[in-house]
C-alpha cells in the first residue's frame, strides 16, 4: 500500500514544480499593421496579457489570423520582459494592388490583353488585397489566350513592387515563345477515308505553304484543333459512321529556324 501513495506524491509534487515554473505574459505587441487596426487583430487572439503563456494557444492564434486570408506572413516573436514574457506577433498584409502591369507582352497591347482576359470571365481588380488564387488565375487565363493564338511554350511570372504603406503593383512578365506552324498533318486508323479526304475536311488547320501568312491557317491552337474534330467527324457522319472518334493529336516539334 505504500508504493502507489509514494507515486502520488511524486506526481503531485513533479506538477507543483511545473506550474511555479509557468511564464506568464507581460505584454503583447502587433508590429506590421498598416490598415487591420490592433483592435481587430487582439479579438482573434485568445493569448491575453496576464495569462499563461501557452505555445498551443500562439499556434492557434497564428491559424485564427492566417484564416482571414489579408497576410502574406505571421510570425511569432517571444522574448523575456521585467515580469514575464513579451509576445510579439509580427505580420505582414496583403498588399492593395493599385494597378497591373505587363511586360513582354508584344502580340498583344495591355488593353487587348485585358479584353481577351474578360472575355475568359477573368477582371483584373484595382485596389483590392492581393489574392494569391486570383494570380494564379489569371496567369493560367495569360497562357490560354496564346494558346488560342498559336504560341506555345508561354511563361507568365508574376512580382509585387511595394509602393509603401500596403499598396503595390502587380506586374505580369510574359515570355511569349513562338508559334507553332503546322508542316505536316497525318492520320491514323483511317480506313474509309484517305488522309487527303480527312485533311479537305479541315478548315480551320492547314498544311503551311507559300500564301498560309495570309490566313494564319498553319498556325497550329487547341480551339481551332477542336472545331476541325468536329469537321473530319461530319465527314463520317455523312456517311453512315456515327460512333467515329477523334482522338488528341501527337504533336511533334521541330525547329525550323536554326541555321543550317
Amino acid at each position: 500500500m505504500l508504493k502507489p501513495l509514494q507515486h502520488i506524491l511524486i506526481f503531485l509534487l513533479f506538477v507543483s514544480a511545473v506550474a511555479a515554473h509557468a511564464e506568464t505574459i507581460e505584454k503583447i505587441n502587433i508590429v506590421g499593421n498598416h490598415r487591420i487596426s490592433n483592435g481587430s487583430i487582439q479579438f482573434r487572439i485568445h493569448s491575453k496579457e496576464g495569462s499563461e503563456l501557452d505555445l498551443p494557444t500562439i499556434r492557434a492564434d497564428v491559424k485564427r489570423l492566417w484564416d482571414l486570408k489579408v497576410f502574406s506572413d505571421i510570425k511569432v516573436d517571444v522574448t523575456d520582459g521585467k515580469t514575464g514574457k513579451i509576445v510579439t506577433y509580427l505580420i505582414k498584409e496583403r498588399p492593395i494592388i493599385k494597378d497591373f502591369r505587363f511586360f513582354g507582352n508584344h502580340a498583344f497591347g495591355p488593353n487587348l490583353l485585358q479584353d481577351k482576359l474578360k472575355e475568359k470571365k477573368v477582371v483584373l481588380r484595382k485596389n483590392i488585397q492581393m489574392d494569391y488564387s486570383e494570380i494564379s488565375k489569371i496567369k493560367t487565363a495569360i497562357i490560354d489566350v496564346y494558346h488560342e493564338k498559336g504560341y506555345r511554350n508561354i511563361a507568365v511570372e508574376h512580382r509585387l513592387e511595394d509602393l509603401g504603406a500596403g499598396i503595390a503593383y502587380l506586374t505580369f512578365n510574359i515570355k511569349e515563345g513562338s508559334k507553332a506552324h503546322v508542316y505536316g498533318i497525318h492520320f491514323t486508323g483511317n480506313k474509309v477515308f484517305s488522309e487527303k479526304k480527312l485533311r479537305k475536311a479541315m478548315d480551320k488547320i492547314k498544311k503551311h505553304w507559300f500564301f498560309s501568312i495570309l490566313s494564319s491557317s498553319d498556325i497550329y491552337s487547341e480551339k481551332k484543333f477542336n472545331e476541325d474534330i468536329d469537321n473530319i467527324k461530319k465527314v463520317y457522319w455523312e456517311k453512315g459512321f456515327k460512333d467515329v472518334f477523334v482522338g488528341h493529336p501527337i504533336i511533334e516539334i521541330k525547329d525550323f529556324t536554326s541555321k543550317r
